[in-house]
């Protein structure tokens, strides 16, 4: 555990992080005058390095750190010089490592390792092998595959005695220990990395070792050592003004504060680490915080605000798990391991060629008059061996091929599920959103939904709330159907419900004006045309008058056996090519109206005996057809009609109509 000595370590550090120069500049002025040799190949490979270890994140760094570290390639290339040739190859895979370009850092890192392990350049070996290992276990989320690599360099530095470089890895495979859950070998792991840091006073790993401490008091659930900890490593963090650092450890104190059910805290430090992760692009503290927030505004009764977390959880959880990265970086690894079986397979075949003919040459000395039968014998053992070799080889490589094969299905198989499963999360966050039916009912006591999404996660969506005395109803077709489509409805009833609970603002139209400026400044800075076609009603009940915005989607009215078809305007909540005030309507209604609010669903779907659309106008008249119906019936009959013309048909697009009576 960390003691009092290493406690008083903090007021050192706090001088210690300032001092120091950047040797960048003196190394570039010294290459003007170096001459094309192996020394500068090494110069070269050194300031792509100091590039590659520069602290802030931005693609100065990597353009430069590869720009140098290609010229090293090159000039070793020339010079034929293989030991510069693999320090180079390191440096291009740390400078694609540091923009993120993942698949290409592998590439380059397995390039690395094969080429340092025929050359024996034990440093580089462990350096390749720990990126590698980094990689499979916090890129691919496949921690037992990185533990061989992560060894490895343990093992080398552990002979070289590279105190600080061991340490550091032997924390990375606590980290793997803990993804496996062996949590007593990973805390040990934890600890005596830490202790060999203090040692050699390595402030970088002590501050970060200190915060993996507390993500195993985290998962343990003693938040006492995991605030102790977590606090300890944000201080040390502040001291080398590690901005990172700090707010991954306001993540983490917002994961206690949330378990132990103080909201309020949890609430400041989530924000505060999101609100960061988000300017700086950290996708790994983005990928935590929002999930985490998407957790803790369930649990506050925000599903508005839970949604928008959502979506940024699974935008960033797809671009770090992209399935094709994934796939195509395990397709290296095991032409990497195929590849590696072929070589040993052929040097021991060579050796084995070389024992026979040294045999053959003493026999040829000893037994002459019987050579010529001992050759035959000789020449027709090798045939039949070879071909006993290449056939169980080729048998090898086949089955190799088909283990490949299998393990690519079950990796799609299992980010297919994986994805399935967050889409059901994502409808029932969706399903919280919708208007409730007890909430509708309690307003309108006549009324019906008829809400058919396409797929799991719907586009279209029907929504309600209160304000004072006025009863809001929507029924809207955001941009796109399924997942994207989702996406957008969860946006957009979260600026709907945003105006009027949060802004106060009780027009219709004055509402969809700001629903549309959020989008715009949220989504569509780039041009995009993301939005919906709607339509907002608002009853005022003490009044007992009817008010409406409608964007490109009209509203219909049936009194007296007849079709009204009221007005709307001509363009959608979001950029598009008008982006005038939205109007507000008022419609004098009748005891006796019924009054349908649908999206573009119903009348889209192809059916029917000659595989049609059912059209706007037959769908008009089928709603005057059903109008002397209760509205329960309209929309039994409503469904019944949709499934006849379907038929074996697929449905093309989200369906939502709802018809009330005032």
């Amino acid at each position: 555990m960390i003691g009092k000595k290493y406690l008083s370590f903090l007021f050192l550090l706090s001088f210690c992080f300032v001092i120091g120069q950047n040797p960048i500049d003196s190394l570039i002025g010294r290459l003007n005058s170096s001459k094309p040799d192996t020394a500068k190949v090494n110069l070269l490979v050194n300031i792509s390095s100091e590039f590659y270890f520069q602290k802030k994140k931005d693609s100065t760094n990597f353009q430069n750190g590869l720009k140098y570290a290609t010229e090293a390639l090159n000039l070793s290339e020339q010079l034929k010089f293989e030991r510069g040739k693999a320090k180079s190859l390191l440096q291009i895979g740390n400078a694609y490592f540091k923009a993120e370009n993942n698949v290409k850092a592998f590439e380059y890192f397995q390039t690395t390792l094969k080429l340092a392990e025929q050359l024996n350049i034990t440093e580089v070996i462990a350096a390749a092998a720990n990126k590698i290992g980094y990689i499979h276990c916090f890129i691919m989320n496949n921690p037992s595959k990185s533990k061989p690599y992560f060894e490895k360099a343990l093992e080398i530095y552990k002979k070289s005695e590279n105190k600080k470089a061991y340490a550091r890895t032997l924390a990375n495979l606590a980290d793997v220990y803990l993804f496996l859950n062996d949590d007593e070998r990973s805390l040990k792991a934890e600890m005596e990395a830490y202790k060999i840091s203090s040692e050699i006073h390595d402030s970088s790993a002590i501050a970060q070792i200190t915060g993996n401490i507390g993500e195993h008091y985290i998962k343990k659930k003693q938040f006492d050592k995991a605030f102790k900890y977590v606090t300890l490593s944000k201080k040390l963090q502040e001291l080398r003004g590690s901005k990172m650092g700090v707010h991954y450890n306001e993540g983490r104190l917002g994961n206690i504060y949330f378990q132990m059910g103080d909201y309020k805290n949890a609430e400041t430090y989530l924000l505060s680490a999101y609100d960061y992760a988000l300017k700086a692009n950290y996708q790994e503290l983005l990928l935590s915080t929002s999930k985490l927030l998407v957790d803790l505004n369930m649990k506050l009764g925000k599903p508005e605000k839970a949604g928008i977390y959502q979506i940024k959880y699974y935008t960033v959880k797809d671009s770090i798990n992209n399935l094709e990265k994934l796939a195509k970086i395990s397709e290296m690894e095991t032409d990497r391991a195929l590849e590696k079986l072929e070589l040993e397979k052929e040097k021991q075949l060579e050796i084995s060629n070389i024992k026979n003919e040294q045999k053959r040459k003493q026999q040829n000395i000893i037994i002459g008059s019987v050579m010529f039968f001992l050759i035959l014998v000789l020449i027709f053992s090798v045939i039949i061996f070879k071909r006993f070799k290449v056939s169980r080889k080729q048998n090898e490589i086949i089955g190799m091929k088909n283990a490949e094969l299998e393990n690519k299905n079950q990796l799609i198989e299992e980010k297919q599920k994986e994805i399935l499963d967050s889409i059901h999360y994502a409808k029932r966050i969706q399903s919280a959103l919708l208007a409730h039916k007890d909430f509708i009912d309690s307003n309108l006591k006549e009324n019906f939904v008829l809400f058919k999404p396409k797929d799991i996660v719907s586009g279209d969506f029907y929504w309600a709330a209160s304000k004072n005395d006025n009863f809001y109803l929507a029924a809207c077709d955001s941009t796109g159907h399924g997942v994207p489509g989702a996406f957008m409805s969860l946006l957009n009833i979260g600026f709907l419900g945003e105006a009027i609970k949060e802004k106060s603002i009780l027009e219709p139209h004055k509402i969809f004006n700001y629903v549309r400026e959020r989008l715009i400044e949220s989504i569509s800075k780039e041009g995009q045309k993301d939005g919906f076609d709607g339509i907002l009603i608002c009853i005022d009940k003490k009044n007992k008058k009817v008010t409406y915005a409608a964007a490109n989607n009209a509203p219909v009215v049936i009194r007296a056996g007849k079709l009204i078809e009221l007005e709307c305007d001509r363009m959608p909540v979001g950029k598009g090519e008008l982006e005038q005030s939205f109007t507000l309507y008022d419609f004098d209604f009748k005891p006796s109206d019924r009054f349908y609010l649908y999206t573009d669903g119903f009348p889209d779907q192809f059916g029917g005996p000659k595989g049609k659309k059912f059209m706007y106008k037959r769908f008009n008249e089928l709603l005057v057809s059903l109008s002397t119906k209760t509205l329960n019936e309209q929309s039994n009959s409503l469904t019944n009609e949709f499934n006849s013309w379907k038929g074996d048909l697929e449905q093309i697009d989200d369906v939502c109509v709802i018809g009330v009576k005032f």
